[in-house]
């Protein structure tokens, strides 16, 4: 399992959390490299912090709203664009 970006509510109830789900992710598939953006209506110092320690590109208030959602993952997935493009050799 590949993914290029994940969604996870810090509240899942099936693994605990969001943050249960990310640990497992991480653990059984270390070389997947997935951008993981947590959207919660828990924005505490503490879910940040967490979420910063399992590499969590982005924590986002459930207030927010949709299109600041939908902004952040357009952004992390135009910057993963550009990583891959300036990664591949030129001949």
């Amino acid at each position: 399992l590949i993914l290029d970006l994940s969604l996870a509510a810090a509240d899942l109830t099936e693994l605990t959390d969001g943050f249960a789900f990310l640990s497992l992710l991480r653990r059984n598939h270390p070389e997947a490299d997935p951008a993981v953006i947590i959207f919660s209506v828990d924005h505490s110092p503490e879910v940040e912090a967490r979420a910063r320690s399992l590499g969590v590109v982005a924590v986002l208030d459930k207030k927010s709203g949709v299109p600041a959602l939908l902004n952040s993952v357009r952004a992390i997935l135009d910057e993963r664009k550009k990583k891959k493009c300036g990664a591949v050799p030129v001949n």
